[in-house]
């Protein structure tokens, strides 16, 4: 929101004729404190999306670091049945997967 100066005049003014000039002070600190408490909630909101996707990413690559080692160990010498595998790094079967 960009205010400028005679906008900000025309509320103070409107501001003091509504409510006076006793409670006008009072009406602003606690405008204040509501943004204040505004502005926290959302900082906070958002340090625990941020460390949310952290562990999220984390968790992807702790399983891209496992899944080859578990793969080879249930097949071992790269094929099943007699059928060769494909290599999921290799440029073709990623090719493949694309098509």
């Amino acid at each position: 929101m960009n205010l400028g100066f005679s906008e900000m005049l025309f509320l103070s003014l409107l501001g003091l004729l509504l409510f006076g000039p006793k409670r006008l002070p009072e009406i602003g600190r606690q405008l204040g404190r509501a943004m204040s408490e505004i502005k926290r909630a959302s900082s906070t909101f958002q340090l625990q999306i941020e460390e949310e996707v952290r562990s999220m990413e984390a968790d992807a690559a702790q399983i891209a670091t496992t899944l080859p080692a578990i793969t080879e160990s249930l097949v071992p010498d790269g094929a099943v049945n007699g059928f060769a595998l494909p290599d999921v790094g290799s440029a073709a079967a990623q090719e493949a997967a694309h098509v």
